[in-house]
């Protein structure tokens, strides 16, 4: 995804990654931070944002 384009800071993927990992819904996430539910599980996984590691 090019720069211009994203909605999340790497800050804001560290977050949703460190959150998810402690049971927080991917619904929940979403909501709060502007992305599709789908996203979530897609920025866990690191294919998304791959240059931040896991």
């Amino acid at each position: 995804m090019r720069a211009r384009h994203r909605r999340l800071t790497e800050a804001q993927v560290i977050e949703i990654r460190r959150r998810r990992a402690r049971g927080e819904s991917p619904k929940a996430l979403a909501e709060e931070f502007g992305v599709c539910r789908e996203y979530i599980p897609v920025l866990v996984n690191g294919k998304a944002w791959s240059c931040i590691p896991i």
